[in-house]
């Protein structure tokens, strides 16, 4: 008997985290496979709580107190799951989707694999038209942190996207993890608080020497304008770009930046990297209002 525990962090969208927990329990597994879902509910106050118990009895649900935020929030859910000695777990986000054959087509791809490997889902945007969000990282580069993606930014799924590849970095929808990654390199860091988490994880796992793959067969759905890859479709303004930068919840935190320059690229030269990194921002940001 193989058990994954399915961890999701939420806060104030008890729709969509409805939606996703119905797509999560209409899924197709052998008896062979049982899954348990550990809902992090951090502080909502749109009654997710009282949906979570009136509609789902199975769901394990972990109280946070409404500044966890995501990196915290998915400790507590790793903490929990481990607990009861699942063997794998899985990531999802409280916004993704997945189709009824979507976790046995990943557990499929998996088995082909090395036993101790991490392997991650195809991201597709629900809003736009197919368009790949996130599909795995062919190459790092650690003196300026460049990463070099297999589909360029607004590529669209087609029938041609099939397959498992090398992975250097992965998302947190719909990453399938081992215990024995987390029994060896620990959780997520809690110093990366909402977004970098889960790309320092995996960084770290590939150090420690755990084979990294993605999917492309296996496929999340992903309310992308709700997430940081959204920045790309959302009409910002100047000023709350340059809010962002100073705000250590945000994706483009220049704390955040440095601190991962710092912890896998070359420290020396963390304080430039976060300069070069933030002129990068503001560069991509006038060339999205051309």
């Amino acid at each position: 008997m193989t058990l994954i525990g399915i961890v999701i962090a939420t806060h104030n969208r008890r729709e969509l985290l409805k939606n996703l927990l119905i797509s999560v329990s209409k899924q197709k597994l052998s008896d062979s496979i049982q899954t348990k879902v550990y809902v992090v509910d951090d502080g909502s106050t749109d009654d997710t709580g009282s949906m979570l118990i009136n509609e789902f009895e199975h769901v394990e649900i972990i109280n946070g107190s409404g500044n966890w935020w995501w990196t915290k929030c998915m400790n507590e859910g790793f903490k929990a799951a481990l607990a009861d000695e699942v063997d794998y777990i899985l990531i999802l986000n409280d916004d993704n989707l997945i189709q009824e054959n979507y976790l046995s087509t990943l557990l499929s791809d998996k088995l082909q694999l090395e036993e101790s490997s991490i392997i991650g889902s195809l991201s597709v945007s629900l809003e736009h038209e197919g368009v790949i969000d996130s599909g795995g990282v062919k190459n790092f580069n650690k003196w300026n942190f460049k990463i070099d993606n297999y589909f360029k930014f607004g590529e669209r799924l087609n029938q041609g996207i099939k397959g498992v590849k090398q992975s250097c970095i992965l998302s947190g929808r719909g990453t399938l993890i081992p215990e024995v990654v987390f029994r060896k390199i620990g959780l997520y860091d809690e110093k990366l608080i909402q977004y970098g988490s889960d790309d320092d994880f995996i960084l770290r796992a590939r150090k420690a020497g755990f084979p990294v793959y993605i999917s492309f067969n296996a496929i999340v759905y992903n309310h992308s304008s709700l997430t940081s890859i959204g920045r790309g479709f959302n009409n910002e303004t100047l000023y709350d770009l340059t809010k962002s930068i100073f705000n250590k919840h945000s994706s483009n935190s220049i704390c955040k930046h440095a601190y991962m320059y710092f912890k896998h690229g070359y420290k020396i030269f963390t304080p430039l990297y976060a300069l070069i990194t933030t002129a990068a921002t503001y560069r991509n940001y006038f060339k999205r209002k051309i």
